[in-house]
């Protein structure tokens, strides 16, 4: 992995090789060797990398949400009428591009989304972002309930947050709740009603797409951007 260019480089560079440790050893289960040399970071893996971002991928999480007109309408983008409004049993998830995002119904227009905020007990007004998460408590299970099974990944939120996403969860029942991550949305449910237990799950991934969220999650953000380099030997070094 190359940090080239990056600010302050050793402390950076020790710092994105425990993130990056921690995410391969959750990841494939075993414990992987790490080596520092300036800027770049050789670890070798006991398997093949299938997914790129288990060490490119930011880590950047956070919940957004519909944004709502005073009618209880959710508002479209990118469409040719842009006050376009769709009622919330009108959005769906649709995938271009091996992406989910959320649509408006049957077009193509997009759901308008805008950041997630909520008041921690203490006043402040913040975007519910990983920030607001219990990191050890991240982890991929199997997800049985009546409406879905398969896996996914746990959230727990520390005490700020779970304060903050009652509040949210009040405020969006019967509306999607986007659960973001560099980005890229992961899942999107309709809020049925408020949630003050400080958890949710993840679900709607594949077994290895749940463990690659959780070892991301579980371990936080990258401290700087990271390329990954072919060492070209064939084997499993980045």
């Amino acid at each position: 992995m190359d940090l080239s260019g990056v600010d302050d480089g050793d402390s950076v560079v020790e710092q994105v090789a425990g993130i990056a440790e921690k995410r391969a050893e959750y990841y494939f289960d075993e414990d992987v060797d790490v080596e520092t040399s300036g800027d770049q970071i050789e670890i070798t893996l006991p398997g093949p990398l299938e997914d790129e971002r288990l060490f490119e991928g930011k880590g950047y999480f956070e919940f957004q949400e519909p944004v709502i007109d005073d009618s209880g309408k959710v508002m479209c983008e990118g469409g040719s009428s842009p006050s376009r409004t769709v009622s919330p049993s009108e959005i769906t998830v649709s995938e271009a591009g091996g992406e989910q995002m959320l649509v408006c119904g049957a077009s193509s227009d997009l759901v308008a989304l805008q950041p997630a905020e909520g008041t921690s007990p203490g006043g402040a007004v913040a975007v519910l972002s990983g920030e607001f998460i219990s990191r050890d408590q991240v982890e991929e299970l199997d997800v049985r309930t009546s409406d879905f099974t398969g896996p996914g990944v746990t959230i727990v939120f520390n005490g700020e947050g779970q304060w903050m996403f009652q509040e949210i969860t009040n405020r969006l029942v019967g509306y999607p709740i986007a659960i973001m991550m560099d980005g890229t949305l992961l899942t999107a449910p309709t809020v049925s009603a408020v949630i003050d237990t400080g958890a949710t799950v993840i679900t709607g991934s594949s077994g290895d797409e749940a463990r690659l969220i959780a070892a991301i999650l579980k371990y936080g953000e990258l401290p700087a951007p990271v390329t990954i380099v072919d060492d070209g030997s064939g084997g499993n070094s980045q």
